[in-house]
């Protein structure tokens, strides 16, 4: 059967280690500041179309063409999440992707809102999760901009990523799957 929250036991583990792995830029204090990433206001880009060339530090960050900063340039244009959310949710992800296993190939994102974590699954864990699941009683209209950012993207991630309106313990989960739970305080 699946074994809930191994993901984020690890991510306990290697809570230690507070360096970042997703975005290493952001270890630098001045980057970090510069782009916001801590605050609670949407990820966005300074003007339509804006770019590193015309000192948007968040395009900047985003710049290089790696398939991660597309991603995040196309959540900035759809301002579909907060900028600390997103951190969040990549960062998690960079440190705990190369544990995620599954015997049925599905992820569960337990209590997971948006779906940012789910959908980065099915961006670049797509040979292991053909159907990403994510629980939550409610679906944020985010939930579609992020959908959309990805299959943009990664056409390959359009269609897996779906949403179940469930708390945590209220629909079965499916036999042998995966379980993330990055914002399940209080569910």
């Amino acid at each position: 059967g699946p074994s809930p929250f191994a993901a984020g036991l690890h991510a306990a583990h290697v809570a230690a280690d507070a360096r970042f792995r997703a975005w290493p830029a952001l270890n630098d204090e001045a980057t970090r500041h510069a782009v916001n990433a801590g605050r609670r206001y949407r990820l966005h880009l300074r003007e339509e179309g804006g770019t590193a060339a015309g000192g948007d530090p968040t395009a900047a960050l985003f710049s290089g063409g790696t398939l991660m900063g597309r991603f995040g340039l196309a959540l900035a244009a759809r301002r579909a999440v907060d900028r600390k959310e997103f951190f969040e949710a990549t960062e998690f992800f960079a440190r705990v992707r190369s544990h995620l296993k599954s015997e049925s190939g599905t992820l569960v994102d337990a209590a997971g809102g948006h779906g940012l974590v789910g959908a980065l699954a099915a961006v670049f864990k797509f040979e292991q999760f053909g159907r990403v699941q994510v629980h939550d009683p409610q679906r944020p209209k985010s939930f579609d901009a992020v959908a959309a950012a990805a299959a943009e993207v990664a056409p390959w991630a359009e269609g897996r990523v779906v949403h179940l309106p469930a708390r945590l313990g209220e629909a079965p989960l499916p036999r042998g799957c995966a379980v993330v739970g990055v914002h399940g305080c209080g569910t």
